[in-house]
């Protein structure tokens, strides 16, 4: 019966395979463009129940105060009353030489969680406490980032741990290699004690000395790195949207020059916390919040527009990808079309400041998708997530 299934997903990745590219011979890529208007888009959207509002601030650079001490580790908490205890810990007993501060910041946990932390900063004077009214991830990290006076930053969510060399060694790499941001691999942690090693960064660099490049797909979120404090003066999570570390990708990851890893899993990732701030995923996101991962999309371009960044190639991947399998798989159906024609518009955008010779750094499958966003081609969209679907269902057999 396996066998059987895996023919059928192989003659339906051949189909569409067909499909796609007989279209695309037929029509070529000069087809027309059509025009899309955002302030459309967007009442699409509202009339589907989504309230869409820009979570960037033009107007406001932050500024850099004087630092104190080496790291800040910046742990934003709710309702993980069951997992603190083991978090702080892990913080309090590393074996290093560095100087660092901790900063715990109670998002108006409904639990005892605001009374641990208060309890700790009694007891240790580099424990400081933010209390706030419950506003989400993103402003509990910003509350932190308000307060940080270390050198360097990284993040730790607080149902997670720390190995207890974590700081030494990822702080002695930053101080190597004057790097930006370094990153180690981190453990799975399941319910019922057992630890996985991670495997996503296997084939990456130890160093980078050029920008990340394509890596930067398989490593933007925030936890189990530190970061020069620089790369934070003027960037912010952006507040009221789940999936709010893709903007990583690009506005912290894609401004790193030099880039390193460590090789050993340094960081516990718990995989059982159903109230975890940052773990809501997918289909499990209300609706109509699973169109966040659109919008924050085409806003964070805008930002990135607005403040004179740069987009390249690697820029164009990261969208692409974020707009493609990802997207369709977190949506309910009924926003499939507004996404499409929000990423329409969004890549129309995109590729209109693209640098010449771009193409070249592209795969088929994403022209082919830029095909599809270009020409409103709706119907190779979706006939080109489902190959990549069952493509991919075959490659984890």
């Amino acid at each position: 019966m396996k066998v059987i299934k895996q023919q059928v997903k192989k003659l339906i990745v051949w189909g569409l395979r067909r499909y796609v590219k007989v279209v695309y011979m037929l029509e070529k890529r000069g087809g027309k463009r059509k025009s899309l208007n955002i302030e459309d888009i967007i009442k699409k959207a509202a009339d589907a129940g989504y309230d869409y509002k820009f979570p960037y601030d033009y107007s406001s650079k932050k500024l850099v105060v004087d630092s104190f001490v080496d790291l800040s580790i910046i742990i934003p908490v709710y309702k993980v009353e069951d997992y603190l205890d083991e978090c702080i810990c892990s913080v309090l007993r590393q074996a290093t030489n560095y100087s660092y501060e901790v900063i715990l910041v109670d998002d108006g946990s409904p639990d005892k969680c605001g009374i641990i932390c208060d309890g700790y900063a009694l007891k240790n004077d580099i424990i400081k406490v933010i209390h706030q009214k419950n506003r989400g991830v993103s402003s509990a990290r910003n509350a932190g980032l308000e307060q940080a006076t270390g050198k360097y930053i990284t993040f730790l969510d607080a149902d997670d741990f720390l190995e207890p060399t974590y700081i030494q060694l990822l702080m002695d790499r930053a101080l190597e290699t004057d790097a930006d941001m370094v990153k180690c691999n981190f453990y799975k942690v399941y319910s019922d004690g057992k630890k996985t090693v991670e495997h996503r960064y296997d084939n990456i660099k130890k160093e980078y000395q050029n920008g990340l490049g394509e890596d930067m797909l398989y490593l933007a979120f925030p936890w189990g790195s530190v970061f020069k404090r620089k790369m934070w003066v003027s960037v912010r999570f952006p507040e009221g949207y789940k999936h709010e570390d893709m903007m990583m990708a690009h506005l912290i990851f894609h401004e790193v020059r030099v880039g390193a890893y460590v090789g050993l899993p340094l960081y516990n990732y718990r995989q059982d916390n159903v109230n975890s701030l940052t773990k809501e995923y997918g289909r499990n996101i209300a609706l109509p919040r699973q169109l966040d991962q659109v919008f924050l999309a085409y806003a964070t371009l805008e930002f990135m527009y607005h403040e004179n960044m740069k987009v390249d190639a690697n820029i164009l991947k990261v969208t692409l990808r974020e707009m493609g399998m990802m997207t369709f798989c977190r949506l309910n159906k009924r926003y499939h079309l507004v996404a499409f024609q929000l990423a329409s518009y969004t890549l129309h955008r995109l590729i209109d400041k693209m640098p010449k010779g771009y193409e070249k750094e592209l795969t088929q499958i994403e022209i082919m998708y830029i095909y599809s966003f270009q020409n409103a081609r709706y119907d190779i969209w979706k006939a080109l997530i489902c190959m990549e679907y069952y493509e991919n269902s075959l490659k984890s057999r």
